[in-house]
């Protein structure tokens, strides 16, 4: 009897305990189940708190988008700008700013660009640096912009120039690929690399025909080492071997192009630069005509004749403010006629520097030939 009672006991017990682990089982699913709940809560919660702020950010990414695909359209690829004279502009205290201006061509369509915008403005009475943006803007809406920092000073390093050398060169070619005949009006590519990278290891100073101009009439004070690079013709050999040179030491030069030649639209527009620009050798008065000076063509043309020809020469480089005289010829009408056109710098063949007070319808150049050794430019140029 005790024995059944006692097994009814142990049964009971059994079941109890049965029922109790059933219980906390229950109980520890729920418990899990509340847990992964919070946790997912949590998580979302955190997820929100943090996609909140990435809501607030997307317009900004959008923005920085936009800019970035602003900048893009704002230096458009077609569109190539030359600044006149030096990127970074010295100006004495107390003078007038001179704004030399830039160049813009359209290279996909072979065109120069007349729509630019000049942005900002110098203080000269204040020393300090000062920024003017140019923007160029081509038929199809297109833009591209360029700087030109100014800088107001007290005084110039090494003191105010008595006088310009402006360097007349003519061919360049590489040592590589060396022309049958070379003479003097040819220089090795290496050597002028050597010239120009002395000038801007010095600290030389390159204006433009604007401040040239300016300082022959008195009214413009340039830096002691100021010097200005113009090669003449526009031979295909420059084009290959010489702008290289001055876009990569960022050094400011230019060509002076006959313009009549059937190459000559592909020369302008097929090599644009940032550093060289284009300016008249004449349309076509590059050719003999005279039995006067070195017998140049410009001596039997009529005022109107000179005029029109240098109207051809600026439709296309785009520029007039300077001008190479053919063989250096050159007369009264000749000066009247391009001083009508535009030209602010005409220059001839005499062999010099530019100094105050000079005709700036007349201007000399200082001759650099091929033949001369670097020390000779160097203290031809100083």
């Amino acid at each position: 009897m005790d024995r059944h009672i006692h097994r009814a006991q142990y049964l009971a017990r059994r079941r109890r305990e049965a029922r109790r682990r059933k219980i906390i089982a229950a109980s520890t699913v729920g418990i899990l189940v509340v847990a992964v709940v919070g946790v997912f809560a949590f998580m979302n919660a955190g997820r929100g708190s943090e996609e909140q702020p990435a809501t607030d950010v997307l317009p900004v990414g959008n923005e920085a988008t936009q800019q970035q695909n602003s900048e893009s359209k704002a230096n458009a690829e077609n569109i190539v700008m030359t600044l006149f004279g030096d990127k970074n502009t010295l100006v004495l205290k107390g003078e007038d700013y001179i704004e030399s201006g830039c160049h813009a061509v359209d290279t996909t369509k072979n065109e120069n660009i007349s729509n630019i915008k000049v942005e900002g403005s110098v203080d000269t009475s204040k020393t300090g640096d000062y920024q003017i943006k140019y923007t160029a803007t081509d038929s199809t809406g297109k833009k591209a912009t360029c700087e030109r920092k100014v800088s107001v000073v007290d005084s110039f390093d090494g003191g105010n120039a008595q006088a310009v050398p402006v360097c007349m060169y003519h061919y360049v070619y590489d040592e590589t690929n060396k022309p049958d005949e070379v003479d003097n009006n040819w220089i090795e590519a290496s050597l002028l690399e050597q010239e120009i990278l002395w000038t801007k290891e010095n600290n030389f100073y390159y204006p433009s025909y604007e401040e040239l101009a300016a300082f022959v009439d008195g009214k413009k004070t340039l830096p002691m080492k100021s010097i200005i690079f113009t090669f003449d013709d526009g031979k295909p050999e420059f084009l290959q071997s010489g702008i290289p040179l001055f876009d990569k030491c960022e050094v400011p030069a230019t060509s002076f192009v006959i313009c009549s030649d059937a190459d000559a639209s592909e020369k302008v527009f097929g090599n644009p630069s940032k550093f060289v620009q284009y300016q008249s050798h004449s349309y076509a008065m590059h050719v003999a005509g005279s039995n006067v000076g070195r017998g140049g063509r410009i001596h039997a043309c009529s005022y109107d004749e000179i005029l029109d020809d240098q109207k051809q020469a600026a439709a296309l480089t785009g520029n007039s403010q300077a001008y190479a005289y053919p063989f250096g010829d050159h007369n009264e009408t000749a000066e009247k006629a391009l001083q009508d056109a535009g030209v602010i710098c005409a220059f001839t063949i005499e062999n010099r520097a530019v100094k105050p007070g000079d005709d700036k319808m007349a201007l000399p150049r200082v001759r650099i030939n091929g033949s001369y050794s670097f020390e000779q430019f160097c203290a031809l140029v100083s």
